[in-house]
């Protein structure tokens, strides 16, 4: 095994991966690097990789990655740790696809591990609802009846909350694939536990990437941290995510809500991977984490 780890959060949009990275890489011997798949768009087309450093290049965690390929990001990474911090052995990746981790899965000289962080499907009806445009409504729903075939005439027929719970359906499906194909060391994590049950969800997490819980995690604000992130959370402004965003519960009708909860195909789904899906709370484990490898 080797002493330099890396720990992938796969999850779909508005799951709540920059809070956890953050969470995560406040622990004294990790980095959150926010989502690294950033670099490789390009000088030209990619966001500010970094959001803390007026430039990538004269970041001290992600400089010198645009003279490397790919393959050696993650070695330049831990170099350019090392050169201030030697007890970091860990960073945490918050790319969220699947195609982005299939790239490493077997690069050698790291351990690695994968957390599936699930939202509330109900909680991503609102979030696309309110984000797209009809126009990519309109494109999402084509996408999703091709993703989903066999469920073709339904996507495209019913109400546009059916076409989220579909795609959000098929994005964990693919994670859940990616994982289970591979037998890759992984942990399934629900973002209405990590909010309610923070202690235990992150002292579970700690243990199994090999640490102590450090509960100072919790305060994520009060460490620095580099890589892409939501210009919108400042780690001075805890109220930003101090709490559960249940939005949804109050955005939603009640039949829309019902609806999203009765989808046949997601429920099936979400008991073959044990989650408990309450109408009222959200998505949750009722026992302790699991690990799978």
């Amino acid at each position: 095994m080797s002493d330099k780890q890396i720990a992938y959060i796969l999850s779909t949009n508005y799951a709540g991966s920059h809070f956890l990275g953050l969470q995560l890489g406040s622990h004294s011997q990790c980095a959150s690097i926010g989502e690294l798949h950033h670099f490789r768009r390009g000088l030209q087309k990619r966001p500010r990789a970094c959001f803390r450093c007026e430039l990538d290049s004269e970041c001290p965690v992600l400089k010198g990655l645009d003279d490397v390929s790919i393959s050696r990001y993650y070695s330049k990474i831990f170099e350019n740790l090392a050169d201030f911090d030697e007890k970091i052995t860990t960073v945490i990746d918050n790319s969220k696809k699947v195609r982005w981790a299939c790239r490493f899965v077997d690069m050698p000289g790291y351990t690695k591990k994968y957390i599936h962080l699930i939202r509330d499907p109900r909680a991503l009806v609102r979030r696309w609802t309110i984000s797209f445009d009809e126009s990519t409504k309109k494109k999402m729903r084509i996408k999703t009846a091709r993703r989903c075939w066999p469920h073709a005439w339904d996507i495209l027929t019913g109400d546009e909350a059916n076409v989220y719970v579909w795609d959000w359906l098929y994005e964990n499906r693919q994670i859940s694939k990616f994982i289970q194909s591979n037998k890759l060391d992984a942990q399934i994590v629900t973002y209405h536990d990590l909010v309610f049950k923070t202690d235990p969800v992150l002292s579970e997490l700690m243990a199994w990437l090999g640490y102590d819980y450090q509960p100072s995690q919790k305060e994520y604000w009060n460490f620095i941290h580099h890589g892409s992130g939501k210009r919108t959370i400042a780690h001075t402004e805890k109220k930003i995510y101090s709490g559960t965003d249940q939005r949804w519960k109050t955005f939603l009708d009640s039949q829309t809500q019902q609806r999203a909860y009765s989808h046949r195909s997601a429920n099936k789904y979400l008991d073959s991977i044990d989650l408990v899906y309450d109408i009222e709370a959200g998505l949750s484990k009722e026992s302790a984490m699991t690990h799978t490898s």
